[in-house]
């Protein structure tokens, strides 16, 4: 191959890679954007998590684990319409 050709074949390879590249950001920005937020559901059950063992670790009497994660339950149920239970 010639000088010209060679550089034409170059520029050609890093344009697709170049564009390539711009369509997966494009394409990842999109698919995240339309993604459920599952990463703030997931921060909320830690928080409850540590809310839970820092009550049975600190409370002043010994606290019963089904009772609480029912009265958590409870307790989200009636925070939603008087038709939920």
């Amino acid at each position: 191959m010639n000088r010209p050709k060679q550089k034409l074949a170059l520029i050609s390879i890093i344009s697709i890679w170049v564009l390539s590249a711009l369509l997966l950001i494009v394409a990842t920005n999109a698919y995240a954007q339309n993604r459920p937020q599952s990463t703030n559901l997931y921060s909320q059950v830690q928080l409850f998590s540590e809310v839970l063992y820092k009550l049975k670790q600190y409370y002043v009497t010994d606290l019963n684990d089904e009772e609480l994660i029912k009265a958590a339950i409870d307790g989200m149920l009636s925070s939603t319409d008087p038709h939920t239970t």
